[in-house]
């Protein structure tokens, strides 16, 4: 009599037909029934045992929470590499590169993970047109497709790489308005990504973060000192997530010169005598705004594109 094929053998002779199923007996229900070529279990048998395992979860509040968040941290990286993949896709399709920069592939995972946490303009699993003024976007900070004006002419003058120091989450209509503008001396996380002088992380303000300081302290009231401090702290923290980056991804350490933490902009700023605030119905007073104006002119630089 001929032996028994092993269901292993039969689970191999499937796979090899494109079968995802096989016929054999299972010893558990007693009879002869599909198994999975993959795993090579009774189909009947594994459906019953989820359902008790799925009755069991919802009999039991935590089993719960923890079938849910592993769920929703499934969903959130399979959508972060679906986004990022896109996002890659349009890169090389506007910079016409044939094919990916060097290290694409080991900065990959930390780009997903951006992609995978922008706030999407939904309430559970339903668009909300209240919430998509909320909407993010993957925004490449230095344009793709950079443009510039030279010699009064609008030209092409940089291609942003498809980085993670170039990527951040940005508001769907911001990045709409902002289009392909490269202006490092404005933006500063258009320049290089250190915190050198005249880098990204560099505490020295631009002149739109100056005013916009001066208006708060003005208009809203916040101490000079308050901003400053929130500047350098998101600075700060920006620029640890990129060196830690570079760290575990490539190995990188990038010293950073104790000095910085001085953040030599705050000395300058020392609290100017006299009041600063008077509220909403009045001005504010004219001797310290022109003394406010007075510290803070713009410095004479050069960026160098």
């Amino acid at each position: 009599m001929k032996p028994e094929m092993s269901k292993r053998e039969k689970a191999r002779r499937a796979k090899a037909r494109g079968s995802k199923t096989f016929i054999a007996h299972c010893e558990k229900c007693g009879t002869d029934r599909k198994h999975y070529a993959s795993s090579v279990l009774c189909v009947t048998c594994e459906k019953q045992r989820d359902r008790r395992r799925t009755e069991a979860r919802r009999q039991d509040p935590e089993l719960k929470k923890k079938h849910n968040d592993a769920v929703h941290r499934r969903y959130l990286e399979d959508l972060g590499k679906s986004r990022e993949r896109a996002a890659a896709t349009e890169w090389r399709k506007a910079t016409k590169a044939e094919k990916m920069h060097a290290w694409y592939e080991y900065e990959r995972q930390a780009m997903q993970a951006v992609y995978a946490g922008l706030i999407e303009a939904k309430r559970g699993n339903e668009p909300d047109k209240m919430l998509e003024k909320f909407r993010q976007q993957g925004d490449h900070l230095i344009p793709k497709v950079g443009k510039g004006v030279i010699d009064g002419e609008e030209k092409i003058v940089v291609n942003g790489l498809h980085t993670f120091a170039n990527l951040a989450p940005l508001s769907a209509v911001l990045n709409q308005k902002k289009g392909s503008d490269f202006e490092p001396d404005l933006c500063r996380y258009q320049k290089p990504a250190n915190r050198h002088s005249g880098g990204a992380w560099d505490p020295e303000l631009t002149d739109e973060e100056r005013e916009r300081i001066q208006e708060r302290w003005t208009v809203e009231g916040v101490p000079l000192e308050e901003s400053l401090r929130t500047h350098r702290d998101v600075l700060d923290r920006d620029a640890r997530a990129y060196e830690e980056h570079l760290r575990k991804t490539y190995g990188m350490e990038i010293l950073v010169d104790p000095a910085w933490f001085e953040c030599h902009v705050l000395p300058e700023w020392k609290a100017l005598e006299g009041p600063r605030y008077k509220g909403f119905e009045e001005e504010p007073d004219e001797e310290t705004v022109r003394a406010f104006a007075a510290r803070n002119e713009p410095r004479n630089t050069t960026n160098a594109v």
